[in-house]
């Protein structure tokens, strides 16, 4: 698979510097992204993602998403459904 450059990547602007910061601006992002939106996770590895940030957002919200790995603390996150 072909990854494309300029994915949007969250940042830690909105939030103040801490533990979780970084992973409630990601799952912020993932509950506002619409269908075929896609967000690039760094410095996380894939069981992170897929164990914890995933798991709340679906279900907090009951969307789908489908997840990547770029590299090994590098991951793709598309909503599916």
């Amino acid at each position: 698979m072909k990854i494309e450059k300029g994915i949007p990547v969250p940042s830690n602007t909105k939030y103040q510097s801490g533990k979780n910061s970084y992973k409630w601006k990601c799952i912020d992002t993932m509950l506002k992204m619409e269908i075929g939106n896609s967000i690039r996770i760094e410095d996380r590895t894939l069981d992170t993602v897929k164990t914890t940030w995933l798991w709340r957002a679906e279900r907090k919200t009951g969307f789908k998403y489908k997840i990547y790995p770029i590299n090994h603390n590098t991951q793709r996150v598309w909503r599916v459904k």
